[in-house]
């Protein structure tokens, strides 16, 4: 029993085969039944059955075997004619959400550059100024005690020597 919906590799590569040989024209039912008869012989053609039971599980071929060993073959079900079509499309629009989030991401590292570049240069320019008046803010404060005092003395009439 399959859980899954895709094919395998070789399954998928018998489909095409089958697929492209349907599309030249040729007899699925041929191909299918040649595979059949050689299968215990050949290698190859066993494996090519098997990957046809395989696509006849997953529900891209008709075909059956009945309890006497006879081969029944339908054709390519809808399923597997526009699997391939399908498959393109599924991997274009994976391709296009994939590059869509590389150019978000691109993006989103461009701006966070810029703002982290502009926000080191604001912080330099802060550290700068902070560490250039550090010498002067003595003098300055010294500057506004002096005149606190003086106007004290002023005020209040007192003169502090």
């Amino acid at each position: 029993m399959r859980f899954t919906c895709e094919p395998s590799s070789d399954e998928e590569k018998t489909l095409r085969y089958l697929v492209d040989s349907r599309n030249k024209g040729r007899d699925i039912y041929e191909i299918i039944s040649a595979w059949y008869t050689a299968a215990p012989a050949d290698d190859e053609s066993s494996r090519r059955f098997a990957d046809c039971k395989g696509l006849a599980e997953v529900g891209f071929l008709n075909m059956t075997i009945d309890e006497s060993g006879n081969l029944e073959v339908g054709d390519i079900t809808s399923l597997g004619r526009c699997y391939f079509h399908d498959k393109a499309e599924r991997e274009a629009a994976q391709d296009a959400k994939l590059q869509s989030e590389r150019s978000h991401n691109y993006r989103v590292a461009i701006v966070g550059g810029i703002f982290g570049l502009f926000s080191g240069m604001l912080g330099s320019v802060i550290v700068n100024v902070i560490t250039s008046w550090l010498p002067r803010a003595a003098e300055i404060g010294m500057c506004i005690a002096i005149s606190l005092w003086h106007c004290a003395e002023g005020f209040f009439g007192i003169v502090i020597p």
